[in-house]
């Protein structure tokens, strides 16, 4: 189902994380400390972890965790190491046992969005860093869920078109 990296795998997966890196730091006329969008660099590393787990390189996945971190100027590393080890858990996933549809795809992201918001909460509380209000990480949790088939419709829509020959650009579903 899966094959091997083609040279323009890494490049997308970098425009769409900076894409969604914008799309988290764009301003909405709150404060910059609390989060009120989904987690939209999560969001899009889980499309490519899971839909091609081959694709998305640590490094990259770091890079951009790291821009992620700094940009949005809250303590850097405890997203970024959660963001890597969650990302590494779909992958390993989805490379065993891939999805046998969206619904069951869904909740594995759904599961691993969970563990990396704990994660990231459980680190910051361990650092002392001041730790984001639970009410504040359940809405961007939720606003995260409901994101996830938006973004794979319209991620599959753009790679649909850039098809050489109309269909999909090698994403299994």
């Amino acid at each position: 189902m899966h094959g091997r990296v083609r040279p323009f795998d890494q490049l997308w997966i970098v425009l769409t994380g900076l894409v969604a890196i914008l799309l988290s730091i764009a301003p909405l006329g709150v404060s910059t400390t609390t989060p009120v969008g989904p987690h939209w660099l999560f969001v899009i590393l889980s499309f490519w972890c899971v839909r091609r787990p081959e694709a998305p390189a640590p490094l990259i996945v770091f890079g951009l965790g790291l821009l992620n971190d700094l940009l949005r100027a809250g303590p850097v590393g405890a997203e970024l190491f959660s963001l890597l080890i969650v990302c590494e858990g779909l992958r390993g996933l989805s490379s065993m046992r891939p999805a046998l549809n969206f619904r069951i795809e869904w909740i594995r992201v759904a599961a691993a969005l969970l563990a990396f918001e704990l994660l990231s909460w459980l680190l910051l509380v361990a650092t002392y860093a001041s730790a984001t209000d639970i009410f504040l990480i359940v809405q961007r949790i939720s606003l995260s869920i409901l994101a996830y088939p938006i973004a794979c419709y319209l991620l599959e829509k753009v790679f649909r078109a850039r098809g050489r020959d109309g269909r999909s650009d090698g994403l299994p579903y």
